[in-house]
This record gives structure tokens, C-alpha cells and sequence, in this order.
């Protein structure tokens, strides 16, 4: 893949921004306001797979413009596409599946969504792919059934949240409930709920603290929870001795004080705790 660039938009309604190692993608359609289309979720996927192995990327936010998260599917634009190429439409639903199951729980960068006003249908099934999720308190999550119709056509996907509980899922589909910020975050649906006031300071002081660590301990903290979950007990150890001695060899090609650190530790100049 080309490397990313961070000024020109794949799409005009996914805006991209790359600061300080922090890659921003906004989904944003300002005008209608009438859902995700194919062409939005076919220039997310192309991002997606570009910043796996950009460099520059350190961590991803996700957001909506101007308070709105996201309203669901596009459903005039998805039965229009579909009727002119059903294939497209179920490769756009498959990609969707893949994020949430797979592709960005295993990005080597962190990404965290970030949710204020409605957040409906598959844009759930977006949250649930971020390793953090953080929301305003008057966030709204609505379990759209208009979105049921395209999402059962994937296996891969629900038309609910698989992170709730069964109990709280069917109380919220039968009332026809939203779900408040303060709601998903006692629900696991997202991490933390703050109040509208305090969500961007909140998000600053959270990517501070995700920089200051290291790349390649992030990334191997995120296979190490994707992966050893459905291991064995021994296969688990084994796959963690294999990531650590993966990483103490990265990072001693690499050229930061904590690479030269480990450098010297395998060359045997430095043992700590053993003296100089």
C-alpha cells in the first residue's frame, strides 16, 4: 500500500488528520446527516490497511462531526448500490465484520472511539471493534432495527451489541430505549462516560498517557488480549515468552534510550541490579 497521507481525504465525508503521531479519522457527513454509505466504509478500509504498517501512526481516534456520532446505515444509498452490484454491498458488510472481530483489534496501533450524540446501528458495531471507547454522558446508543435487514445478510455481524448483556440487550430492544452514556458505560459497552464538558480534556489526558509507553509494548499487549483468551493455559505461556523475547529483540535494533537500554542487557554491558 502507498503511505498514508495525512491531508488528502480517501472520501469527502472521512476526513483525516495525522498530528504529533495521532491519526484522526472523522466520520463526517455534514448535509444529510442520512447514515454510512459503501463508499464511506470502502475509504475506511483502504485507511485501515494502510496505517498497519505506517510508522508516523502511533494511535487512532475515531469520532463523528459536530456532535453526531453516527446515525446507522444509509439505507436508500445501500438498496440503490445493491441493486446495481450486490457484491459490493456484502464486501462492504464483510469489511465491517472483519473490523469488529479481527482486523482493528489487531492493529499495532491503540484505537479509541470517541462518541457524542447518537450513535445507532452498525456504528455500534464500530465501538465495538475500538480497544477504548469513551462517550459524553447524554451520548445515545440506539439499537437501530432498520440496520438488521443488511447486517443479517453477514454472518459476521448482529444487528446488537454482542458486548452487552443478553438481559439489557432484549430490555432495550423492547422498550425501543436508547442507551445513555452513563448507561453503556455500567453496561461495558463503552470504557468511561464523562460529562459532555469533560469528554475532549479527558481524551487529551488519555493519548498523553498512551504516548508516553512504548510502541511495541502496546502492540504486544494488544495481540496478547485478542489471542490468548482462546488458548490453552500452555499454549498462552508459550505464545507470551514468544511475544516478550519478540519485542526485546525490536527494540534492540532500535535507536531510543529504552532500545539502547536492551541492547545492553543482551550484550551483556549493563545488568541491573547486579551493578555496574
Amino acid at each position: 500500500m502507498e503511505p498514508l497521507n495525512p491531508i488528502t481525504s480517501p472520501h469527502p465525508y472521512l476526513h483525516r488528520s495525522l498530528d504529533d503521531g495521532v491519526l484522526t479519522l472523522t466520520l463526517a457527513d455534514p448535509v444529510a446527516r442520512c447514515g454510512l454509505d459503501v463508499e464511506t466504509i470502502e475509504a475506511l478500509d483502504q485507511t485501515v490497511w494502510q496505517v498497519a504498517s505506517d510508522p508516523r501512526v502511533r494511535l487512532i481516534v475515531l469520532q463523528g462531526l459536530a456532535g453526531h456520532f453516527g446515525r446507522g446505515l444509509n439505507d436508500p444509498a445501500f438498496t440503490e448500490m445493491h441493486r446495481q452490484d450486490p457484491q459490493r454491498v456484502r464486501q462492504a458488510l464483510y469489511s465491517l465484520g472483519r473490523w469488529r472481530d479481527g482486523q482493528l483489534r489487531t492493529l499495532p496501533q491503540p484505537v479509541l472511539a470517541v462518541i457524542e450524540g447518537p450513535c445507532a446501528g452498525v456504528f455500534i458495531t464500530l465501538v465495538q471493534a475500538c480497544d477504548i471507547a469513551l462517550c459524553s454522558d447524554d451520548a445515545q446508543f440506539i439499537l437501530k432495527e432498520s440496520d438488521a435487514h443488511w447486517l443479517a445478510q453477514e454472518p459476521a455481524l448482529q444487528a446488537g451489541a454482542d458486548c452487552l448483556a443478553a438481559r439489557a440487550l432484549t430490555y432495550h430492544h423492547l422498550l425501543g430505549q436508547p442507551i445513555s452514556g452513563q448507561q453503556a458505560e455500567r453496561m461495558g459497552l463503552v470504557t468511561f462516560s464523562h460529562p459532555a464538558e469533560q469528554l475532549r480534556h479527558e481524551l487529551m489526558q488519555l493519548l498523553v498517557s498512551l504516548r508516553e509507553k512504548d510502541a511495541l509494548a502496546l502492540q504486544f499487549t494488544k495481540e496478547t488480549l485478542a489471542h490468548a483468551p482462546s488458548m490453552s493455559w500452555d499454549a498462552a505461556v508459550n505464545f507470551t515468552a514468544a511475544k516478550f523475547a519478540e519485542i526485546k529483540s525490536r527494540q534492540a535494533a532500535g535507536t531510543s534510550s529504552r532500545a539502547a537500554a536492551v541492547s545492553d542487557f543482551l550484550a551483556g554491558k549493563n545488568k541491573p541490579g547486579l551493578g555496574g
